[in-house]
């Protein structure tokens, strides 16, 4: 059940002519002139109603059960004012009062409480490195309810990999989870408000590293790409009523490396301290989920009094140097999405390359993680006309360590975010548009930042990522537009170029990174002219090539999620660019994606005029071919 004050009148309601009634009394006919000390009753139906609700009149309550009529037993003397309010409701509904402020002058018996479905979520389960949808995962979504965390709703994709959900209730905290046979599960962390409580979520799920299959009478260790991932002694498994399992046993594990994405980690990077209940924020250097189920997919777990050894991949982008010598160990808690200590893990070099080692009494999703220190990031969020925006949720993407936080901006627009001390941190919003993404250096201190982040425009905002493997040590992006419809303009933006300004709308490369891993971040907040707006990747320098990295490239237009991958270009894998997709505008201003995936001479990307009113990066290009980096 959710409390608090709802006091929206139903459109068809709003005015009192319009509901059979006039003047301030609530809707009902006044016969004729009252004495002061005449007292009235009030009343009316409830419809819709879905569970219990209590109201209120003037703090007088009455709790409802079910659609029909209802009388407050307390009656009122002429000439009062009546509140009414919603006191509990349905948690995944909305009630909503016919009129909720009157002074009632007789007795009063066609109020109307309607009830209905309060929030809606659909999102698509995609293959994180394809993009393809998954049809047929299990989608599960749980929400805090203020009494606990508990399951709204379980449902499945469709053949589109497409989900729905109607009714989820407002909360600070959502889980939604998506499982899929031989792929590791997604675990995202969501929140909505009463003003803005429709939410759109795409999972995105990683391909298993290992399926095997092996007797529960036997010892078994978990091998991938010549790291044991698991070693079990014989006879170490149970089935869920903790009998003994010695049948077939289905092994799976995913390796989780988030050094160019940390959301590939499910939660959000906080642990709950078992002292006082407060959240300590960690950053992670490498994770392994692992599952074992019987022949019918039921799970399997250690048993009582039984260790498994665990080796946990470092993270790539970290220098096995200055890795910390020994770190604990964490577990994922599905029931509340936040991480839980349980042991500890020690720095190991194997033949196939550094690992976190330790032990394990059960197995889940186990994280090598250190806590940090933090710091408060204190700004604000608006619109393209400085409007500020209230129920944004803003995330800070750590650069030069793997952990993320999240925040909601308030009824100000204003946000505080906690964040890694003496770090470079990657900042962006998200209400309906994306925002351009800040680029902030931390310090030991609160810092108030001096600019907003700006939210683009609801119906054209544009994101596109790139991120990559360690080498090619650097790879670029080049957003490219010729001719523009009404401008005759040149957009070429680039690590020489990276704003462009045309018809007061600022395109901008918010990040560029030169040292592996990425990410590379160009923010299109609004389309300034119809044309086609075309999207390669460079590889400017560094071993290896763009397929081989591999590049990932996620382009998010509205509320629609793109990826492709490097891996699925057409063409000579040595070529230096790759040509990714279009952004295709039309005069009317609608915006399609047209698919090239196409890799392509440097050319391509070399020979285009700079943007045509920055006149520093004209002059860097007139000697043809790109400028040359100051590393």
């Amino acid at each position: 059940m959710s409390k608090g004050l709802i006091s929206i009148a139903l459109a068809s309601c709003v005015l009192l002519s319009a509901c059979g009634g006039g003047g301030n009394n609530g809707g009902a006919q006044v016969v004729g002139p009252r004495s002061n000390s005449e007292s009235f009753n009030v009343g009316g139906t409830v419809s819709g109603l879905q569970g219990s609700l209590t109201i209120s009149a003037n703090g007088e309550t009455i709790e409802l059960n079910s659609d029909g009529a209802f009388e407050f037993s307390e009656s009122f003397r002429n000439g009062t004012s009546i509140n009414l309010q919603v006191e509990d409701r349905p948690f995944r509904q909305g009630c909503y009062f016919s009129d909720n402020q009157f002074v009632i002058r007789n007795d009063i018996n066609n109020l109307m409480v309607t009830c209905s479905s309060l929030g809606t979520l659909r999102g698509v389960v995609k293959n994180y490195s394809t993009g393809a949808p998954l049809a047929n995962s299990t989608v599960v979504l749980v929400a805090d309810t203020g009494s606990g965390m508990a399951e709204i709703e379980r449902t499945r994709s469709n053949a589109n990999g497409e989900f729905s959900i109607t009714g989820t209730g407002v909360s600070e905290r959502f889980l939604l989870s998506a499982t899929l046979a031989q792929y590791g599960s997604s675990t995202l962390v969501l929140s909505n408000s009463l003003t803005n409580p429709d939410l759109i979520a795409d999972p995105l799920m990683l391909n298993n590293d290992l399926d095997a299959v092996f007797s529960g009478t036997a010892p078994f260790t978990l091998t991938v790409d010549g790291y044991d991932l698991a070693t079990l002694p014989a006879n170490a498994l149970v089935d869920r009523n903790n009998n003994p399992y010695s049948g077939a046993v289905s092994a799976t594990a995913t390796i989780i490396d988030p050094s160019s994405d940390p959301a590939l980690m499910p939660g959000d990077y906080q642990v709950v301290s078992p002292g006082n209940g407060q959240l300590r924020p960690i950053e992670s250097f490498g994770a392994v989920e692992y599952n074992f189920t019987d022949g019918s997919g039921n799970p399997l777990q250690l048993a009582n009094g039984v260790s498994a050894t665990i080796n946990i991949p470092l993270a790539s982008s970290v220098d096995p140097d200055t890795a910390p010598a020994s770190i604990p160990l964490f577990y994922f808690e599905e029931t509340t999405g936040y991480w839980v200590e349980d042991g500890s893990a020690t720095l190991t070099s194997t033949a196939a390359g550094y690992v976190y080692a330790g032990t394990v009494s059960h197995f889940t999703y186990w994280n090598a993680d250190d806590y940090y220190t933090s710091v408060d990031l204190v700004g604000c969020v608006e619109n393209a006309v400085g409007r500020r925006i209230a129920d944004a949720r803003v995330m800070a993407v750590g650069s030069d360590y793997i952990g993320s936080s999240s925040a909601i901006s308030n009824q100000l627009g204003e946000f505080t975010i906690p964040v890694r001390e003496d770090s470079r941190v990657l900042l962006t919003a998200r209400r309906g548009g994306n925002s351009n993404t800040l680029v902030v250096n931390t310090g030991t201190t609160m810092a108030t930042l001096d600019q907003c982040l700006v939210l683009g425009n609801d119906s054209s905002s544009t994101t596109i990522k790139l991120s990559w493997g360690a080498n090619p040590a650097d790879l670029d992006s080049h957003l490219i537009a010729n001719d523009l419809v009404g401008t005759n303009a040149t957009i070429h933006v680039y690590y020489a170029d990276e704003t462009a300004v045309i018809n007061d709308i600022v395109i901008d490369l918010d990040v560029d990174d030169t040292t592996s891993f990425g990410p590379e971040i160009i923010t299109i907040p609004d389309f300034p002219a119809a044309g086609t707006y075309q999207y390669f990747v460079h590889h400017y320098s560094g071993t290896g090539n763009i397929v081989t990295s591999p590049a990932r490239v996620e382009l998010q237009l509205i509320d629609e999620t793109y990826i492709f991958t490097s891996e699925q270009a057409n063409g000579d894998p040595n070529l230096e660019a790759w040509h990714v997709f279009n952004l295709v505008v039309t005069e009317d201003m609608n915006v399609s994606v047209e698919t090239v995936q196409q890799l392509v001479d440097e050319e391509q990307v070399e020979n285009v005029p700079a943007t045509s009113n920055n006149l520093r990066a004209m002059r860097l290009s007139t000697g043809g071919g790109l400028p040359a980096k100051d590393y």
